[in-house]
Formats: C-alpha cells, sequence, structure tokens
C-alpha cells in the first residue's frame, strides 16, 4: 500500500491528538460491527439464498488446495474445478446411502427398545395417568396413516390438515434441493474463479482503498480456510472414533451418531458436547445405564483428544481466538439464524478479528 500518496487507512487515524485518533478508532469500531449487523439480518431473511452461498465456502476450503495442485500439473481449472465438485457430490451422496441403510436396518429394532423402556418408566414411576401410555411403533405410524388420511377429526378438516401436511413436506423438499443445487454451482464457481471473485469484490471499493481491501480480504480467506480445513479433519476423526467406539459398545446407529459429532464438531465447544449427549441417551436406551456410561466415557475422551492433541496440532494458532469469544460468536450466531448461525459464528468472528488486528496494524 502506498502511504505517500492518496489516502490510507494509517494516514488518516494516525492523529496527533490521542482522543481524536481514538475516538476515530471506535466509531470505525462501531460501524464494522453495525455493518455484520446488517448483513447478517439481510441474511436471516434471506435464508435460503444466503445459507447455500456460505456453506459452499466450507468444501471449496478443502478442496482449493486440491484444484490449484491439479492446475499446477497442467490441468485446466475448469475442468479441476469440475471434478473436485463431482468427487463431492459422490461422497456426499455416498454417505448419505450408507447411514440411510445403517438407519432402515436399525432403527426399528431401536424403537422398539424405546417402547419397553417408556413401559419400564410407567411401571417405575406407578403408572401415572400424566405419562402416555402403549408408546409403540406401530401405534405412532397409525396415528400418522390417520392423520394423512383424514381419520378420526372429520373428513373435511382431517383430509385438509393431510394434505396441508403433504404441501409443506413438498414445499421443503424443493426448497432443500434448490438450496443444494445452488450450493453445488456455488462451489464450482468458487473453485474455477476464486481470483475473478476477489478482484471483482474488490473493485466495489474506491481505488484509493483497494490495497487495503484486498490485504483484508487475503487475511480473511487465509483464517477462513486454515479454519475449515483444520476443523475438517478434527470433525472426521472425531466422528469416526466415537463411531468405532459406539460399534464395540454394540450401541445401534453408530455410524449415524458418528457423523452427528462429525457435524457437531464444526460448532466449537457446545457442538460436539450436545451430539455426544444424543449417542448417551441412545445407548441408554439400547443398552442401559452400563452402556450409557461407557458412551459417556467414550464421548469425554474423545473430546480430551480433541482438544489437548487434535486442536493444538491441527489447528495451532490459526485461529487465535479466545474460547470465550468463541463461546459468544456462537451463541449470538444461533440466537440470530439458529444452527446456520452458529455454524458461520467462528469464522465471522475470526475474520472480523483479522480485519481488526489490520486496523490496528496500519495506525501503529
Amino acid at each position: 500500500m502506498d502511504n505517500d500518496a492518496g489516502w490510507s487507512i494509517g494516514r488518516v487515524l494516525d492523529h496527533p491528538n490521542a482522543l481524536v485518533r481514538w475516538g476515530i478508532r471506535a466509531w470505525l469500531l462501531l460501524g464494522m460491527f453495525l455493518l455484520a449487523w446488517v448483513l447478517w439480518r439481510l441474511a436471516g431473511t434471506a435464508r435460503l439464498v444466503i445459507a447455500p452461498l456460505v456453506v459452499a465456502v466450507f468444501p471449496a476450503g478443502v478442496f482449493m488446495s486440491v484444484v490449484d495442485w491439479l492446475v499446477d500439473r497442467g490441468w485446466n481449472r475448469g475442468l479441476a474445478s469440475l471434478l473436485a465438485t463431482a468427487a463431492f457430490m459422490v461422497a456426499l451422496a455416498g454417505v448419505f446411502v450408507l447411514l440411510g441403510w445403517q438407519v432402515s436396518q436399525e432403527l426399528s429394532g431401536l424403537t422398539e427398545q424405546l417402547a419397553d423402556e417408556w413401559d419400564n418408566l410407567r411401571g417405575m414411576l406407578g403408572d401415572p395417568s400424566w405419562l402416555p401410555a402403549n408408546l409403540t411403533a406401530a401405534e405412532v405410524a397409525q396415528s400418522a396413516a390417520d392423520a394423512g388420511s383424514g381419520e378420526g377429526g372429520g373428513e373435511g378438516e382431517g383430509g385438509s390438515g393431510g394434505i396441508g401436511s403433504v404441501v409443506v413436506l413438498g414445499r421443503s423438499l424443493v426448497e432443500l434441493l434448490a438450496q443444494l443445487f445452488l450450493g453445488l454451482v456455488a462451489l464450482f464457481f468458487y473453485l474455477r474463479d476464486r481470483a475473478k471473485i476477489a478482484a471483482f469484490l474488490t473493485s466495489l471499493f474506491p481505488t484509493k482503498h483497494r490495497d487495503d481491501a484486498r490485504e483484508i480480504g487475503r487475511r480473511t480467506w487465509q483464517t477462513v480456510t486454515d479454519y475449515i480445513r483444520g476443523q475438517s479433519i478434527v470433525a472426521v476423526v472425531d466422528g469416526v472414533l466415537f463411531a468405532i467406539g459406539l460399534v464395540i459398545l454394540g450401541v445401534p446407529l453408530a455410524w449415524v451418531l458418528g457423523m452427528i459429532v462429525a457435524i457437531g464438531a464444526f460448532v466449537p465447544v457446545i457442538g460436539s458436547i450436545i451430539a455426544g449427549g444424543i449417542g448417551v441417551l441412545v445407548a441408554l436406551v439400547s443398552g442401559g445405564v452400563t452402556t450409557g456410561l461407557l458412551t459417556l466415557v467414550l464421548i469425554v475422551g474423545v473430546q480430551q483428544l480433541e482438544g489437548h492433541v487434535l486442536a493444538p496440532y491441527v489447528l495451532g494458532r490459526g485461529l487465535d481466538v479466545h474460547p470465550l469469544v468463541i463461546l459468544v460468536a456462537v451463541t449470538l450466531g444461533a440466537a440470530i439464524l439458529g444452527p446456520f448461525g452458529a455454524l458461520i459464528g467462528v469464522p465471522l468472528a475470526a475474520s472480523l478479528y483479522q480485519a481488526i488486528r489490520y486496523v490496528n496494524a496500519e495506525v501503529a
């Protein structure tokens, strides 16, 4: 950046009066938070479009190095990007097919065990009237079928409710498929046109501000990609270790629960704890107290391995954000945008931190 001609952040903020200098810093910081809040609110109203565009950054951060490696060996960038996108689609489809197969094989048995445990709970409590009885998979399925066909609630009213449920389900499915398609298209263009997208975003700033915008963007992208790659490795290791442990303990849906733990690992501090709690509940239902306690020991051990070995080695100090800031970012993101906000809260906070560090370095 040229500090001898034109405008620069350092020249404007390096005022000789300390009170003025800190006042300008405060206004800039307030403006950055205000802009982030406005963008966050807009993201909440346009989540159908914004969510796949943002989530596509995660696989892009993982596959970008693969595309660059192929390009360095003579591949066309477009072809390499298409190959990486196709590989991601195949891997994603394979995971869901395998998990769907396991659910179809083991869910009915788990449901029967849940019904037995429910009956035991009622017996221990003296058969209280406020707890529903006869919690069986067959009756639940029959109730759902009756609701869908309109029986038991009047033909007109029940039928309308069933049709309405089908319409809502169909709309949700269409939205999900549209988001998936948009996310895959965005992933392809992120991989192929990274330089063009960065140049376009930089061109939105006035010419005298572009050097600063380019440097902040470079640092932000480096922080986000380092976080995504490192957290992906941590998530896969957490999920695989947890699933193997559940297989050894004989807990049903082991690989499904392992995938839930892996997804939860992308929400630091609380994600894996919540996901592991689901595994403990399933173990309690399927194997009793001993299996549940062993599963609890398993998830604690995996968390300790992540916190003391995996995260420091894989992530290093690239994130460089205090755990309290991470917890606040996750909580605030979840409160505003739900699970999507919890997912992007930490990368967003880390990016904002890098921008603030750059501004402070320019002023110093």
